[in-house]
């Protein structure tokens, strides 16, 4: 009978690619839970770009000794590989929040931030026109008025005058939470409706791997997301490094620029 069960995977089938030792070990450990075998074909996906060429070996080699000497401990270069992205996506935390899609003719297609914030805003005017009328006491005392003219309304008139603070109340925090909802701040590109997002979003997360590193290497993590991404996409040195520059400046700007202090 055939032996269906995945083979255990030595620390030496990772390390012999220059993977650090410290992922390779972690690599071994995770094994058995399904998260771990998904990160043991990406590191399998850097074994097998190694093995292609003497130019590859040497590429992704200079590449993670990059890396490995600039982590800023252990546990940052072993964050710096579980967050490393596979591949561009439209919405790659849709593991945290959720996938947002609609059904179309053929299938389902993916919401983009600027539709689902639309949908927010045609609720709030919902909920504030509601509010409005609740907060009317001439057209509340009509309604009210015109449920109980008869038998079978007075009783649901009579319920409902109980639940008007409750109604309100909750009205309002209803109303808090979409005003604050923020769909496009779960999309790392700064330009969440753009309809390359997925490069966009891909670019913004590699940039983002500097922040493990006591200086950006954006070269290396370049060749590191050239060898292991899933759909072959190609990504320049030139375009992590401009999307760290813009993510640091835009860490640097003051919470709120409109105030100027000293102004007359």
């Amino acid at each position: 009978m055939a032996n269906n069960q995945t083979k255990k995977p030595q620390e030496s089938e990772f390390c012999h690619s220059s993977i650090p030792e410290a992922i390779a070990k972690w690599l071994i450990k995770s094994s058995d839970s399904k998260k771990g075998l998904l990160y043991q074909d990406r590191a399998r996906r850097f074994v097998n770009f190694w093995e292609k060429s003497p130019s590859n070996a040497k590429s992704i080699e200079k590449a993670w000794q990059a890396i490995q000497k600039n982590a800023k401990s252990d546990e940052a270069l072993l964050e710096f590989f579980i967050t490393l992205p596979d591949q561009p996506k439209e919405q790659p935390f849709s593991n945290i929040f959720g996938e947002r899609s609609v059904a179309v003719t053929i299938g389902e297609r993916l919401l983009k931030p600027g539709e689902e914030l639309q949908v927010y805003k045609k609720v709030l005017d919902s909920v504030n026109e509601v509010e409005r009328f609740l907060n009317d006491k001439k057209r509340l005392k009509w309604l009210l008025s015109d449920s109980a003219a008869t038998p079978w309304g007075l009783e649901v008139a009579s319920e409902f005058r109980t639940t008007i603070p409750d109604l309100k109340a909750g009205l309002k925090k209803f109303k808090s939470i979409l005003e604050v909802a923020d769909p496009s701040a779960k999309v790392p590109s700064k330009q969440p409706n753009a309809n390359d997002v997925a490069d966009k979003n891909y670019v913004s997360l590699l940039a983002a791997l500097n922040g493990y590193l006591t200086k950006p290497c954006h070269a290396a993590i370049a060749s590191l997301a050239n060898a292991n991404c899933l759909s072959g996409s190609d990504v320049a040195t030139a375009a992590i490094g401009a999307a760290w520059r813009r993510s640091q400046a835009s860490s640097k700007k003051p919470a709120n620029p409109s105030k100027k202090s000293g102004s007359k």
